[in-house]
């Protein structure tokens, strides 16, 4: 409540300038919280550490009840057996962990900014009951080309942060190491349809919705729209399963739905890609 309360009232106040100025919806650098503070959300925090410190235990908080379990629960990694799983701004590893405990066989590069695996490796030295065995961290922005050839490629509440445009951009840096086969998956609330769910848990995702998009020029998307913006950024990338989340009111990590695509190159008439591993 008080991270809340520090940010987005007057994030939320700053909207009807942003729209005048941006009436594309395109500058994501410009939004709400940039109005308000001077910085984005991420870059106002690193020069704010005690205000940094606060919103990642917010975050933690967020995902601590039930988040193992419904990462474990939301997918049948067993399917992964001796596969190599990119975690794409995967942060600590946790989700991960997670997903080795379940099937102890699967490989995991965790990617994100150096910084953050700076932290991460430091930390994960530290804990004994880290699967380092099975779990190696990787210096890797999203946005940049993928340079790691790998059977699957998972992104956990990350396109809520960003506009289609930086979507695209995300799901775009794939295009050069996608091999035939290869999926992605996205673990993410998928905003339902009006009137499909339950009125407590539409109006939760629509709050949501508001609060990403004053913040971060972020978006809670309809699975019609995740599938519009894969398919602009990878053409042969085809939407193979969708599982959905609980209806909830709340942020719980049962809510999250799980997208998967599989690349099949003959849909664009694309060679597969010849990086090394």
């Amino acid at each position: 409540m008080e991270v809340m309360l520090d940010h987005l009232p007057e994030s939320s106040f700053n909207l009807g300038s942003v729209n005048v100025k941006d009436t594309t919806d395109t500058n994501e650098a410009l939004c709400g919280f940039s109005n308000a503070r001077g910085k984005p959300l991420y870059q106002y925090l690193e020069h704010n550490p005690a205000e940094g410190k606060k919103f990642g235990g917010y975050m933690r908080a967020q995902a601590s009840a039930h988040g193992d379990q419904a990462i474990k629960d939301g997918y049948d990694w067993t399917s992964l057996k001796g596969k190599t799983l990119v975690d794409c701004g995967g942060s600590f590893g946790s989700v991960c962990a997670a997903i080795v405990q379940k099937e102890p066989s699967i490989k995991c590069i965790v990617q994100d900014l150096p910084k953050v695996v700076e932290n991460a490796n430091d930390v994960v030295s530290k804990n004994p009951k880290f699967p380092k065995d099975s779990i190696t961290f990787q210096a890797h922005s999203f946005f940049e080309p993928q340079p790691t050839v790998a059977d699957v490629y998972l992104f956990r509440q990350v396109f809520l942060n960003h506009s289609d445009a930086r979507a695209r951009t995300i799901f775009g840096a794939l295009k050069d190491v996608l091999k035939p086969g290869a999926k992605v998956i996205v673990i993410e609330y998928v905003q339902p349809s009006m009137g499909e769910a339950p009125i407590y848990a539409d109006m939760a995702h629509r709050r949501l919705d508001n609060t990403m998009y004053a913040l971060m020029k972020g978006k809670v998307r309809e699975l019609s729209e995740f599938k519009r913006v894969a398919a602009e950024a990878v053409p042969g990338l085809e939407f193979t399963s969708f599982k959905q989340g609980q209806f909830r009111a709340t942020h719980d990590p049962r809510c999250h739905c799980v997208m998967e695509w599989t690349y099949n190159p003959k849909t664009n008439g694309e060679a597969a890609p010849t990086v090394a591993a």
